[in-house]
C-alpha cells in the first residue's frame, strides 16, 4: 500500500512539473543546502531554474541556519555577492540584513521578514537563498519560528540571458 501512494504521489508530482526533492537536490548537491530538521521540502525546474524549497523551526533572525549555509557554500567555492544579481543597484542581504515588507492579498498584507543573499560559483552559476517569516498579522511584533527557505540555481547560461 505505501509504495502504491509514493507512486501515485511520484505520478501526480511529475505532471505537475515538480520533482522529487532528491533529483535536483543530487544534481546541484553543491548548491542546494539543506538545513537538519528541514520539513516540507519540495523542488522544481522553470526554464532551467532549480528551484528548493523547505521549512526549518528556528527562531528568527536564524543566524544559525544563514551561517550553517553560508558556510557551507564557501566551502565548496561558491563566493557571496555584495548586489543582487537581478538588479545591481541593490544590495544583497549580506550586506543589508533583514528587511520587512508587507505582503499578501490583504491591505496592508502580513508581516514578512525576508532576507536575500546571492552567491556565484566559478563558473559563473548564481544560486540565490531568500529566507521568510511570514508572521500572518498586519505588523512585525512577534518572534516567529517558521523559516521558509527557498533556494534558486541560476545556470550561467540562463543569467547571461537576463537583462
Amino acid at each position: 500500500m505505501f509504495c502504491i501512494l509514493i507512486g501515485c504521489i511520484a505520478a501526480l508530482v511529475a505532471t505537475r512539473g515538480i520533482e522529487p526533492p532528491t533529483a535536483l537536490a543530487l544534481e546541484h548537491a553543491d548548491a542546494f543546502i539543506v538545513c537538519p530538521r528541514a520539513t516540507r521540502i519540495w523542488s522544481r525546474n522553470v526554464e532551467g531554474w532549480s528551484q528548493l524549497t523547505y521549512h526549518v523551526e528556528e527562531t528568527f533572525p536564524a543566524s544559525s541556519v544563514i551561517g550553517y549555509i553560508s558556510y557551507k557554500l564557501q566551502k565548496q567555492g561558491w563566493q557571496p555577492q555584495t548586489h543582487d544579481f537581478l538588479n545591481l543597484e541593490l544590495q544583497t542581504s549580506q550586506v543589508r540584513g533583514w528587511g520587512e515588507i508587507l505582503e499578501g492579498p490583504r491591505i496592508p498584507g502580513d508581516c514578512v521578514h525576508r532576507w536575500i543573499g546571492d552567491w556565484k560559483d566559478r563558473s559563473g552559476n548564481i544560486v540565490r537563498y531568500t529566507f521568510r517569516y511570514r508572521e500572518g498579522k498586519r505588523r512585525c511584533t512577534s518572534n516567529p519560528v517558521d523559516l521558509e527557505v527557498n533556494v534558486t540555481y541560476v545556470p550561467v547560461s540562463a543569467a547571461e540571458r537576463l537583462p
